[in-house]
């Protein structure tokens, strides 16, 4: 019985030739592309609110995504030589009309990208390499060369979408530790928030202090400036304590929220050492009186 223990995530080329591979009728073994059902882009792609209730949803996810990936690039290719988007529902004459096409543009990239569409998003029109290689008059092994291009570039592109949804989900997250201020609060505050934007764009690891009277916007003030770090990219992790009332309180905050859950390497330092965590104390009083 096959195992459904979820695994980490692992982009390699194996993987994703694998999961071409699986878009063909004739597949049986893909254990090799199980890995990348638990991509980010899959998980965000289940997030759909209209996404119906089916068992092998990730497999349908991943099918799509990388089909996406294939039309995208061949309509980008196709529009730098001036040629026609690829249309998803042309009868095998016109495929096999535009395949000759994209063969004769002396452009290998094209011929790449044209090859893993023709073959694995219009699988419905049956063309093999075989035939594909007869209908281009490309030698197979220059087929196979493009071929391998073409899944390297997919990878490439596979592992740059990846980062990319990771860093939204990251923004998503810490967007959501944010607390509600109000933003009327911020008006006339642009001096203050260049201040704020200059020490940390000058300070490795700046340390600010904001006092005021209460309900003059600090909280807002800083909140503001956080999240513009955090679409900038320039935060991996927040963590907002409000009224702490001891430094072993915040010490035990930031062991648990920053060391792994079993990490018997890693500690508070080395975390705070190795990525970008703001830390924002929110009404010392209480931690100043004691």
């Amino acid at each position: 019985m096959a195992s459904t223990q979820r695994r980490p995530p692992i982009i390699t080329l194996i993987s994703v030739e694998t999961a071409l591979d699986s878009l063909l009728y004739t597949t049986s073994d893909t254990s090799a592309a199980a890995s990348l059902h638990y991509l980010a882009l899959v998980d965000y792609f289940l997030e759909h609110p209209e996404r119906p209730p089916a068992e092998p949803l990730r497999q349908y996810a991943l099918r799509c995504i990388l089909q996406d990936i294939i039309l995208k690039e061949l309509t980008r290719q196709r529009h730098i030589l001036g040629l026609p988007a690829p249309q998803p529902t042309s009868s095998l004459p016109a495929a096999q009309q535009a395949l000759v096409a994209d063969s004769q543009q002396n452009s290998p990239e094209l011929m790449a990208w044209s090859l893993l569409y023709y073959r694995y998003v219009r699988v419905e029109l049956n063309l093999s390499q075989d035939a594909i290689s007869t209908l281009t008059a490309i030698h197979p092994r220059t087929l196979l060369r493009y071929k391998k291009h073409a899944i390297e570039r997919l990878t490439d592109l596979l592992i740059t979408s990846e980062w990319e949804i990771r860093a939204q989900h990251r923004q998503r997250r810490l967007l959501s530790r944010l607390p509600r201020v109000d933003d009327q609060l911020l008006i006339g505050r642009a001096a203050e928030l260049n201040r704020i934007r200059q020490i940390v764009a000058t300070h490795a690891r700046p340390n600010i202090f904001i006092t005021g009277q209460t309900g003059v916007g600090k909280s807002a003030l800083l909140r503001q400036s956080i999240v513009e770090l955090i679409k900038t990219n320039e935060i991996d992790e927040l963590i907002w304590l409000e009224n702490p009332v001891s430094v072993a309180m915040i010490m035990r905050e930031l062991d648990y929220r920053l060391v792994p859950a079993r990490s018997k390497n890693n500690t508070v330092r080395d975390m705070l050492l190795t990525y970008q965590v703001m830390i924002v104390l929110d009404d010392m009083s209480e931690l100043v009186n004691t």
